[in-house]
């Protein structure tokens, strides 16, 4: 990880910033004047001694469920509201991603969710059960 002094470069927007605060190293995802926010704290820019780039999928406007997943798990949360927040959408976020569904048994041309197990319909794109995105292709 590579540190850039803050007197010699203004940081950008999406960065970790190493401050002079009782913080520390905050992780930082949007500047709004001159503050950068995260989780709710906030950090004035007068207080950033140094700045370093985050992982691709900060940097990034739009992002995939995968990514988005990432930055959730990469990110500390402040409070216990915030962290089962986290599990939420991640949990959300999991059931997005296609997951090729599972062959019943071998006798049976009967395909079941990869998640939960339920007994799905022919070309059915959500389980029924847990909302689990449904990928059919290559599936004979």
């Amino acid at each position: 990880m590579k540190w850039i002094l803050a007197k010699e470069e203004r940081p950008p927007e999406r960065v970790k910033v190493l401050t002079t605060t009782k913080r520390g190293e905050v992780e930082v995802f949007r500047r709004i004047d001159n503050k950068y926010w995260n989780n709710g704290a906030v950090v004035s820019e007068s207080y950033i001694v140094a700045w370093t780039a985050l992982p691709e999928p900060y940097r990034k406007k739009e992002m995939t469920s995968k990514e988005a997943i990432e930055v959730l798990e990469y990110t500390e949360p402040v409070t216990i509201q915030a962290a089962k927040a986290f599990e939420m959408a991640i949990g959300a976020l999991k059931k997005q991603i296609p997951m090729k569904p599972r062959l019943r048994t071998q006798n049976l041309c009967a395909y079941k969710c990869a998640v939960c197990g339920h007994l799905l319909e022919e070309e059915e794109y959500y389980c029924q059960n847990c909302g689990q995105y449904i990928d059919w292709e290559e599936i004979e």
